[in-house]
């Protein structure tokens, strides 16, 4: 059983349907750009190209542990947009049979990366119900954030046991999550028309990327 940590960037957005919601940043009100990840519409990770390096080698070792009939997982990590409280948000298992359906399905739409694939069993949940994340240490004696951007930082089992432990009890939010950005596409395609079109452009399903 492994798993890396995984982080994305919460909306900063007032006035979501779910404000208690960690919702990816898709008008870019953090400015790091209009995010399309994570996917959960198809309960991916690396559906474009942001992320392709990192995800790409966890998915790698998604398929090696799959092989060996051992789970492997990201864990979805964010900060609070008001607090900078550094959560983990949710746990995605890697599916090696959505993974495989997905590589069939979009053909060549990845190139030389690959894209992290769950399925139902992927849980996100809001920020109350969230797993606090505490400074640690990486193997370079380093301190960090998990729930900061970092390159990939893997959980140690014991930390992965509790956080496996505590999403059991929690509600599952993905349709909370979704909810959170329809509001979202729907608000930068009135005021932004043309940042909206290149992030469909991004988020479509026809095999291309232009991110």
């Amino acid at each position: 059983m492994e798993a890396i940590f995984q982080f994305f960037y919460s909306s900063k957005v007032t006035g979501l349907p779910y404000p208690d919601m960690p919702t990816r940043d898709v008008t870019n009100s953090q400015g790091a750009g209009h995010k399309t990840e994570p996917n959960l519409e198809r309960y991916m990770e690396n559906w474009c190209s942001c992320r392709a390096q990192f995800v790409s080698k966890a998915a790698e070792r998604g398929k090696d542990l799959s092989a060996k009939g051992e789970p492997h997982y990201l864990i979805l990590t964010t900060k609070h947009p008001k607090s900078g409280t550094a959560f983990a948000a949710g746990i995605m298992p890697f599916s090696q049979k959505n993974f495989a359906d997905a590589l069939r399905k979009y053909g060549k739409r990845w190139g030389g990366r690959l894209p992290y694939v769950s399925d139902e069993s992927l849980k996100i949940c809001f920020f109350s119900d969230g797993f606090p994340l505490e400074m640690s240490k990486s193997k370079d004696g380093s301190e960090h954030v998990p729930g900061s951007r970092y390159a990939p930082v893997h959980v140690p089992k014991e930390l992965l046991a509790k956080i496996i432990n505590h999403f059991k009890s929690k509600k599952n939010r993905i349709e909370e999550f979704l909810q959170n950005i329809h509001f979202l596409e729907t608000r930068l395609a009135k005021e932004n028309p043309a940042d909206y079109k290149d992030y469909i452009s991004r988020n479509r399903a026809d095999g291309h990327c232009c991110a």
